[in-house]
């Protein structure tokens, strides 16, 4: 066998290979032995029809088969031996051809493109916002947490910014309710509703109030009526949606009062014990969620200033080719071009992260990923108020996630960035600039 590397231009490289009979027939060979033992054929046990049969029926199949192990098997060998670094897969050139025998010299070639060798390297210090909350902001953050630890009370008598919780019925012709129709539940704002009689009716109704109404006309569209009933929804287009209404029960929210009580409720009995222990440790929640913000958009305007100085070439033609072949069901017609700009930005950011890393020693490791799997698993149920998962069902949750191919490709995603990051922290040395945290959401949202 002899396999050879021949320089293309341009980052391209073309492999060709050679393949002697003594290369593959020991495979083929082998290869018909396999198929003999289980071919079962008419007059015959099975594994005892003859072997030259097996191989008159099927020989040019397995040949065909073991010659493209072969190859296949080479070029993968060479290519690791050599420590070739290439985009996507070799591209055949020239197949097997001609008539398939097991006494023939075969040739193939095939094209490779190949990545640039990339030098990038952080620059000495980059500029980071340090932002400072609004009042307002701090007020929100306040009134939410009122709102959460806030019991609410249940009155006989609507407001419009009440939440009535109602009853539904399917009514007949004569505007009766069915028997056997639709029952359903609801729950609402007077100040919500779409039609204004709708809003002073509800407004000032009490528990057990009955009313006939029309959904549409309450929500301003099936859409929004089907949305807000709890069963039978999709049924709405086939039944109608005049419906008997009783209101079940009346919720009324507030604000908690700022006291220990409250401060008991957020942060555990005794932890804070004044308004003004409060409001700081508001701060300093508020603080690290915008420290989080600040140190991302850091971490970005550090990697774009690395990206802008460092200039490589692709091998173009070669990545149009390998594109178009295993992507023709994701491009539309015409639209080639600018896919490929798309794809082509995407590949160059990666490259260069990618050589960050690799200068710094830096390898993502199956540990890396699942612990990506156990950060996302937790952050999932912490929505749901369940922060203390038992160990076995979070090394299954974050087991079956890692089976995902989009999960584990965006975990090798996230892995990259937060080594990134690290680094960032390691050898550039921010400038903090303070500013308004309104100004730094105008300026990042018009970038």
């Amino acid at each position: 066998m002899n396999i050879q590397l021949i320089d293309s231009g341009n980052l391209e490289k073309k492999l060709t290979i050679t393949l002697e009979p003594a290369d593959y027939q020991p495979a083929y060979e082998s290869g018909l032995k396999k198929l003999k033992n289980t071919v079962a054929m008419p007059g015959f046990r099975k594994g005892m029809v003859p072997a030259g049969m097996v191989k008159k029926m099927y020989g040019t199949q397995v040949l065909l088969d073991e010659l493209n192990k072969v190859v296949q098997n080479s070029v993968d060998q060479y290519l690791n031996e050599n420590q070739i670094k290439f985009f996507g897969g070799p591209m055949p050139d020239s197949m097997l051809d001609g008539e398939i025998t097991a006494d023939r010299t075969y040739e193939l070639s095939f094209s490779l493109g190949i990545q640039p060798e990339i030098k990038a390297d952080f620059p000495s210090s980059q500029s980071r916002y340090k932002l400072i909350p609004a009042e307002s902001t701090i007020q929100e953050y306040v009134e939410n947490l009122q709102k959460q630890h806030f019991h609410g009370s249940y009155p006989e008598v609507a407001e419009a910014d009440d939440t009535i919780f109602a009853g539904l019925k399917q009514l007949d012709e004569n505007n009766n309710p069915m028997e056997g129709g639709l029952l359903s539940f609801c729950s609402f704002k007077p100040s919500e509703l779409k039609d204004k009689k709708l809003v002073k009716e509800f407004t000032g109704a009490v528990k057990s109030h009955v009313t006939v109404v029309d959904l549409v006309a309450m929500f301003g569209s099936i859409e929004a009526a089907a949305e807000k009933m709890q069963k039978g929804g999709d049924q709405l287009p086939e039944i109608g949606t005049s419906m008997e209404l009783t209101v079940r029960s009346i919720l009324r929210e507030g604000l908690h009062e700022i006291n220990q009580e409250l401060f008991d409720h957020v942060y555990g009995e005794g932890v804070i014990t004044s308004e003004e222990d409060f409001m700081a440790r508001i701060k300093d929640e508020i603080g690290v969620g915008m420290e989080t913000e600040a140190n991302a958009h850091f971490f970005r305007e550090v990697f774009e200033a690395i990206y802008q100085k460092t200039s490589f070439e692709l091998p173009e033609a070669f990545l149009q080719r390998w594109l178009k072949e295993n992507s023709k069901s994701e491009i539309k017609e015409g639209e080639f071009d600018a896919y490929f700009e798309g794809f082509k930005e995407d590949m160059r950011r990666n490259l260069v992260l990618e050589s960050l890393l690799a200068a710094n020693k830096v390898q993502i490791t199956y540990d890396d990923l699942n612990q990506e799997a156990e950060r996302y698993v937790r952050q999932y149920f912490a929505q749901y108020g369940m922060m203390d998962l038992e160990p076995g069902m979070l090394r299954k949750q974050a087991d079956d996630l890692m089976q995902n191919e989009r999960f584990y490709n965006q975990a090798v995603e996230n892995a990259k960035n937060r080594y990134f990051a690290d680094l960032c922290m390691k050898f550039v040395q921010p400038e903090d600039q303070e500013i308004p945290y309104e100004e730094f959401k105008k300026l990042t949202e018009s970038k």
